[in-house]
């Protein structure tokens, strides 16, 4: 399948949630970035008696994207998901501020999970599902 178009995680979550008898383990491998949030969604999940796990997915241009020197000066970046365009300037003020936002963002997402008893493991698409899958159960299993 071919993610497009606009979701809503919390709607996705809350009618998967709805749709099941209970019980279970839940993961989600998302980057969380949506609008509606995604808080309500996962208490949806343990309101229904699963034992959810994050899987929070960025691209290594999310976590820097001060690394690419294609993404300086005057862009036109376009949301693959909604097809908005906006015009942007980056430069290392706009890059500082990123960098900020991003790690507030990571930093709530990480206490939100911890703080409701859902297991939180942040990953990058650089990394191949196997290495962070086995990781995971390796420092579950350890620990």
């Amino acid at each position: 399948l071919r993610g497009e178009g606009r979701t809503s995680l919390n709607e996705a979550l809350s009618r998967y949630a709805a749709m099941q008898p209970g019980g279970g383990v839940a993961v989600l491998m998302s980057d969380l970035l949506d609008p509606s949030g995604f808080q309500p969604g996962l208490r949806a999940l343990q309101e229904r008696g699963f034992e959810v796990h994050v899987i929070h997915v960025l691209s290594p241009e999310d976590l820097d994207p001060g690394s690419d020197p294609t993404l300086r000066g005057e862009l036109r970046l376009i949301d693959p998901e909604t097809g908005e365009a906006r015009a942007l300037r980056i430069d290392e003020q706009a890059l500082a501020g990123y960098r900020e936002r991003l790690a507030q963002f990571l930093a709530d997402a990480e206490q939100f999970c911890r703080s409701h008893a859902i297991g939180y493991h942040r990953a990058s698409t650089a990394s191949s599902v196997e290495s962070l899958v086995m990781g995971s159960l390796r420092g579950r299993l350890l620990d």
